[in-house]
């Protein structure tokens, strides 16, 4: 999502405080929450093979 001049379209907040809720990416296989030095990227199921 790009950002917007005037700020984010949506805001997510806690409930029980008000504290703002943040995105926090992290492994499905075994829960770390890797520095972004150790995250590679690859191409998924999804993606489009190169034409030449």
């Amino acid at each position: 999502m790009l950002g917007r001049p005037q700020g984010p379209p949506v805001v997510f907040e806690h409930e029980g405080c008000g504290g703002r809720i943040h995105r926090h990416l992290g492994c499905e296989a075994c829960a770390a929450a890797p520095a972004p030095a150790q995250v590679k990227a690859r191409q998924g199921p999804g993606a489009r093979a190169v034409q030449t």
